[in-house]
């Protein structure tokens, strides 16, 4: 390598050299909701790029031009995929000669609620097959303090003999990504970076900084970057749970929290959120468990941080009690009744299934045997969660259903016209339950039984 070659004694200074020159290779490991478009960042740099991705399948399909994300799918990118300083592999041969390799791989929780890294430890074993002295690797992907240097750092020198911080370089830069987003993009949302020196965090910055104009905001440590990404998931996780539980109060109060909310916002300092159905997605519903996961193993107990997952996966179940509830009411069951499921997907205007409310929802549900449909407009699919899927509504759905819940605020559910959707169904006293509190209960009410999170019928 020519590091090695040029007996330069400070690899920093030697990749310093190479991100002015815009003549590093870049890695990215994990083509996902994340490594993909940080990708098309990349490649429209100019930058030299190799894409790593395990499943076969997606690999081909970049190499045909085509791209499985429907937001990413885009002309712009379709172009960008084309370029020659493109590559994409499967097999890890393809990452030779990269200078700086990405992680943005999921970091899920195993059926105890604790942290899974096994892609992480995939990762940097096929990354340690190609790894060169003066390579440095960068972890996008959510994770509790400590393991970029602990986990990642650890493997490299177990497999390779090279010393961190010495040989090759570590750092953090949490991912920051908000998909469906026009205004807020990975472009100019700002950045966190730590590294194993604060010379080689600069040295990033700028390197990071020839993709996105976003500012790069240095942290001391490694540590403090890891930090700051599962307490910025945290806090909101925590934040949307009590909003949650103010509705489930005001409910037994007869009180419309909406109501409450709007007269709790006159004050300056009120946070205002709007309680929901369920939080989703790959983040929060996992990386405060990230966080709480080890400070329990270091000998403090996060009730708060727990307590506030419980009631957010409550939030589907209570829906589920709810229906039931007025379905039984009147003289109706949960067995056999239509019920037909508005929206699947876990945040409005995307096609992202990964931890949905929905499927807490459904999982709930079916062992009252109800006949569900999915309505899922951003999703192509058949079927969804083993549920029949649909992308728009239709007489034929309509026409006998009992129930409808509104799981995902999506645009086209917000445009419908609910008053002439009810002359198409037959069915009396159809139940409508708003989980996203989109709709205005005076208008709602007109035409169905309606029930709305922290409002009731």
């Amino acid at each position: 390598m020519d590091f090695i070659q040029n007996s330069i004694a400070d690899f920093t200074t030697y990749l310093a050299q190479k991100i002015e020159n815009k003549s590093v290779r870049v890695g990215v490991l994990g083509l996902g909701y994340v490594g993909f478009p940080l990708s098309m960042q990349i490649i429209k740099s100019g930058l030299d790029y190799v894409g790593f991705d395990v499943k076969k399948e997606k690999i081909i399909a970049f190499k045909e031009g085509k791209i499985p994300y429907a937001e990413y799918s885009t002309e712009e990118n379709l172009e960008l995929l084309a370029r020659s300083n493109v590559q994409f592999c499967y097999q890890t041969d393809g990452l030779n000669g990269v200078d700086i390799y990405i992680i943005c791989v999921p970091t899920p929780v195993d059926d105890s609620l604790n942290p899974d890294l096994s892609f992480i430890r995939k990762s940097v074993n096929y990354i340690s097959e190609t790894f060169e002295k003066g390579n440095v690797i960068i972890l996008e992907s959510t994770v509790y303090p400590g393991v970029t240097e602990n986990v990642v750092g650890n493997l490299i020198e177990e497999k390779t003999d090279l010393v961190a911080g010495v040989d090759f370089g570590l750092a953090n830069c949490p991912e920051r990504i908000n998909p469906g987003d026009k205004i807020r993009t990975i472009d100019n949302i700002e950045r966190v970076i730590g590294a194993s020196s604060i010379k080689l965090a600069q040295e990033l910055a700028k390197f990071y900084n020839q993709f996105i104009s976003a500012k790069i905001h240095i942290t001391p440590s490694i540590k403090v970057a890891e930090a700051s990404k599962v307490i910025e998931n945290t806090q909101r996780d925590v934040n949307i749970a009590l909003i949650n539980e103010f509705a489930l109060i005001f409910e037994k109060m007869g009180i419309d929290v909406m109501d409450v909310i709007d007269a709790a916002s006159s004050k300056w300092n009120f946070m205002k959120l709007t309680p929901g159905a369920g939080v989703g997605g790959h983040c929060l519903p996992h990386d405060p468990l990230y966080l709480a996961n080890q400070s329990s193993i270091l000998g403090y107990d996060p009730r708060l941080i727990y307590s506030a997952r419980k009631i957010n996966d409550h939030m589907p179940v209570h829906v589920v009690d709810i229906i039931k509830n007025i379905l039984n009411e009147k003289g109706k069951t949960l067995k056999g009744s239509n019920i037909i499921i508005l929206g699947a997907s876990y945040k409005p205007n995307v096609d992202d299934l990964r931890t949905s409310p929905t499927e807490i929802f459904i999982k709930n549900i079916k062992p009252h045997k109800p006949n569900l449909v999915i309505i899922e407009p951003h999703v192509q699919e058949t079927t969804i969660y083993s549920i029949p899927n649909q992308t728009e509504l239709n007489e034929d759905v309509l026409r006998n259903a009992d129930v409808l819940v509104l799981f995902t605020a999506h645009d086209y559910f917000r445009n419908l016209n609910w008053e002439e959707i009810r002359t198409k169904i037959k069915t009396e006293d159809v139940l409508f339950v708003d989980g996203r509190r989109i709709f205005n209960p005076e208008i709602m009410e007109k035409h169905y039984l309606f029930y709305a999170i922290g409002r009731g019928v």
